[in-house]
């Protein structure tokens, strides 16, 4: 079971943080008007949302092979 299933349950949400995050990363390498601070909380933001979605998605695999191992 690889992880393409579960490419789906990527949410709305952990997109618009990477994409928002990346953009504003992009702005300060630019030169543009965003202060360091602004960009490290963006960027420590999407990772914490990926880093919480990878665990959801450990616990149905965890879940789904515990159900694997009851059938008869």
């Amino acid at each position: 079971m690889g992880l393409a299933p579960f490419y789906p349950l990527r949410s709305k949400k952990v997109n618009e943080l990477e994409t928002g995050a990346n953009q504003q990363v992009g702005n300060l390498l630019k030169g543009g008007n965003t202060d360091m601070s602004t960009v490290m909380i963006a960027v420590e933001k999407a990772d914490v949302a990926f880093q919480m979605m990878m665990q959801v998605r450990n616990k149905i695999v965890n879940a789904y092979q515990d159900i694997e191992k009851l059938q008869f």
